[in-house]
């Protein structure tokens, strides 16, 4: 083809391809019996491909004319609150900003890593009997009679009446909510499936 033909096929194409885009407009509200109709014949695979493509050239586009993500996923946002459609899919739709899945994650990792009570008591009788028991357990080494017996006496009654049992609590909170955590679903697992629970611990090792 010489260059004027050429020019005006990519002309043509050019026009194909955006007046393609701004189809999205109306199948955004097309109906989810028709769309579902629409792709039948599809399997997963060519399915998959086909959203891919999809989102690459969106992303390209996006990119081309340095449009923010979160300005497009606003966009898609109201124009699935807005769309002429009370079709399942539109009202399952969701949309989340960089912002929104980070503070999403976030509460989901306070959540699930927040102490609780018991776990908070027994860090608090850690902290307390360590500081109680420290001064009592740090002259053992010194020689006897290197500080007055009185003081002696009594950083040992200190750490023996209150640092001994404080740390003994919260040894014993940690014990049983690793029995809870950790050995009885362990347990539990092993009876179910005795082969897979070695291997793993095997394979961990």
């Amino acid at each position: 083809m010489d260059g004027a033909k050429r020019r005006r096929d990519r002309q043509r194409i050019r026009r194909r391809v955006a007046a393609g885009i701004d189809d999205f407009g109306y199948l955004s509200e097309y109906p989810d019996d028709q769309l579902e109709a629409a792709f039948e014949s599809y399997d997963d695979d060519h399915l998959v491909r086909a959203l891919g493509d999809m989102r690459v050239v969106s992303e390209r586009l996006r990119l081309l004319h340095d449009v923010e993500r979160e300005e497009v996923i606003e966009q898609a946002r109201s124009r699935a609150q807005a769309a002429d459609c009370s079709d399942r899919t539109v009202s399952e739709i969701e949309f989340q900003t960089k912002d929104e899945i980070r503070d999403a994650v976030t509460a989901d990792l306070e959540a699930e890593y927040e102490p609780d009570v018991w776990k908070r008591r027994s860090e608090l009788a850690l902290k307390a009997g360590t500081i109680l028991s420290l001064p009592g357990v740090s002259v053992i080494p010194l020689p006897y009679g290197a500080i007055p017996l009185a003081i002696d006496g009594a950083l040992a009654f200190v750490a023996l009446a209150f640092g001994g049992p404080l740390l003994s609590f919260g040894l014993g909170i940690l014990l049983l909510r690793s029995i809870r955590d950790d050995i009885v679903p362990w347990m539990r697992t092993f009876s179910s499936d005795p082969v897979g629970t070695v291997r793993r611990m095997w394979n961990r090792l």
